[in-house]
């Protein structure tokens, strides 16, 4: 395939899964039955690192329009900004309050033992795997971001959130995936949308904003998929 179709390809596809991630909203679809009143444990991934994206680099903004394309980004002076930047304004991966929030929603709904409130955090599917099998809990609720960044519209001026995530319920005793999810909070420009310097003024008062927004979208998405009753 030459280049050109392969970009237009990942587009395609990036196109389609951030327009499922947005739809609107319908009744909650309970889970499996069965899982009542089973243990469950909570575990987390690594947090990928804040990417501060400017409209100064062209390339780099289109890839951040299209999702968590780690490998097409130039360098690591973006996310190395980026972690400097939410160190600074102490923000924090929205996944670690998402992911409270979400078990504390699954504990609640469907009557389950919560054995670590506090995540596990694990690397990758391997470490997932081998943890399972130590462990031995009836369900694993794995929840992570797996990129956020800031995202600037075409004008090159304003600015919001980009957020992606998963979430996945995990049958501890054989490893197979119960349910699973993803969000994303693509930006939609308004009149009220922020210059750069408007975004990190006031130490990053309506970044910090931005990211709640991009929050309470993927929460909702999740309770939606998960069945999970508003608290």
């Amino acid at each position: 395939m030459k280049p050109h179709g392969k970009f237009c390809r990942i587009v395609a596809l990036w196109t389609a899964a951030l327009s499922g991630a947005v739809s609107g909203f319908g009744a909650a679809t309970p889970l499996t039955t069965g899982i009542d009143g089973k243990s469950i444990v909570l575990v987390r991934r690594p947090d990928p690192g804040f990417v501060y994206v400017t409209s100064g680099g062209a390339a780099a903004g289109a890839f951040a329009a299209l999702g968590p394309l780690h490998d097409m980004r130039p360098g690591h002076e973006m996310e190395d900004a980026g972690r400097q930047l939410t160190a600074d304004d102490q923000i924090d991966d929205p996944a670690v309050s998402l992911s409270a929030v979400l078990l504390s929603g699954l504990v609640s709904t469907y009557k389950l033992q919560s054995l670590n409130p506090e995540a596990v955090i694990l690397s990758d599917d391997k470490q997932l795997d081998v943890y399972r099998k130590q462990n031995q809990a009836d369900l694993i609720f794995e929840f992570y971001t797996e990129a956020w960044r800031t995202f600037y519209f075409l004008d090159f001026k304003h600015y919001d959130v980009w957020y992606y995530a998963k979430a996945r319920l995990i049958d501890g005793r054989t490893g197979s995936v119960i349910r699973q999810t993803k969000c994303a909070h693509k930006p939609i420009k308004t009149s009220a949308s922020p210059t750069l310097d408007d975004l990190l003024a006031d130490h990053g008062e309506k970044l910090r904003a931005a990211v709640e927004a991009a929050k309470e979208l993927c929460l909702a998405t999740v309770r939606q998929a998960f069945g999970i009753s508003p608290q």
